[in-house]
């Protein structure tokens, strides 16, 4: 922007523009309503760079010039970081230019890594619960990307994601100091939840593991749902599933308890509840290392019906349906906060 009048910063592409073609072109991008209320109205002088503005108002008037000249080919820049401001602006875009309806956004996060000790199991494999730590790295980084992490959701809405059922489909562990590639991305936007694919392959394309997970958005005070239409969340433009089969219903009733854990500093996340990853090792623990080692697990499903804190004891229950199928249950204070699936 120049260190002009708004009218005329906007004029830019299309000089001979009449001040009601100007104000025709803001009313429809709610422009209007923020410059009639300064002083000069359009007369208002934006500083240099529009220094006078904030980055959202820039955003808008770089974009009213764009409408008003209606170019053939427009170019857009992807910024580093995603505000509310900004993400409102690329919805304004993909409304108002049938010539960008095309384009999409990228919601995929894709990156290398390396299978560090952190990550093993004793069998020097990438473990089960282990997996699925990797796997929400990559929905944490994914978000990051597409600025609706947790981090911003806490700073900017006061609210935090909470996964509530995951599925992992394991076809060939990797181990220790194997390069993998994770690919991350959200394939829905259900109003109050998103479900998110992961797919792990070696270097060569081959899969390694699949994994669905639901999450959903809970302001931090009240603990209820909060719609993810209302968030800078993506609403389209959503990559094709790699994973999507059903999550499942699990009957638990006759479960056996196996052991009580309490419940320390170490266990709770940001959220000031246990972490997720912790239950699913707390559900492991019913299996000993040697039937571990000795039965591959080739599927997990995972429930988080509620939530524990700090202090709190659990109590852990197992059931055997066959060979092959186990149901592991998390209960804090006679409600359940946890369920798992696994197929053997």
């Amino acid at each position: 922007l120049f260190d002009d009048t708004i009218l005329n910063n906007i004029r830019y592409g299309k000089q001979d523009a009449t001040l009601e073609e100007v104000q025709e072109i803001c009313k429809q991008i709610g422009l209007d309503e923020f410059i009639l209320k300064m002083p000069k109205k359009y007369d208002a002088k934006v500083g240099e760079g529009g220094l006078l503005l904030s980055n959202g108002q820039k955003q808008l008037i770089a974009f009213a010039r764009v409408l008003l000249k209606n170019p053939d080919i427009v170019i857009a820049c992807a910024g580093d970081t995603a505000t509310q401001e900004s993400l409102a602006t690329v919805d304004l875009i993909r409304k108002y230019l049938p010539k960008l309806k095309e384009i999409n956004m990228n919601l995929t996060f894709e990156r290398e890594r390396d299978i560090c000790s952190a990550y093993l199991d004793s069998s020097l494999h990438l473990g089960i619960a282990q997996s699925q730590l990797l796997i929400q790295d990559g929905i944490t980084e994914c978000f990051e990307k597409l600025g609706c992490d947790g981090i911003v959701y806490r700073e900017n809405f006061n609210a935090f994601w909470v996964f509530t059922r995951m599925k992992i489909k394991f076809i060939n562990r990797p181990q220790w100091r194997d390069l993998v590639k994770v690919k991350t991305f959200p394939i829905n936007n259900a109003g109050v939840r998103t479900c998110v694919n992961t797919e792990i392959t070696d270097l060569q394309g081959k899969q390694l593991i699949l994994a669905n997970q639901e999450a959903c958005v809970l302001n931090l005070e009240t603990r209820r749902p909060m719609r993810l239409t209302n968030l800078p969340f993506p609403k389209e433009n959503f990559p094709e599933a790699v994973f999507n089969t059903p999550f499942e219903k699990f009957d638990i009733s006759e479960a056996t308890k196996v052991y009580e854990q309490r419940i320390h500093s170490q266990h709770i996340d940001m959220s000031k509840h246990t972490n997720n990853v912790e239950y699913a090792k707390f559900a492991l623990n019913v299996f000993s290392d040697d039937f571990l080692q000795t039965h591959e697990i080739k599927e997990i499903e995972l429930h988080y019906t509620g939530e524990s804190r700090e202090r709190e004891l659990l109590e852990i229950f197992h059931k055997q349906v066959n060979d092959s199928t186990h149901y592991c249950q998390i209960r804090c204070e006679e409600r359940t906060v946890f369920e798992m699936s696994i197929l053997f």
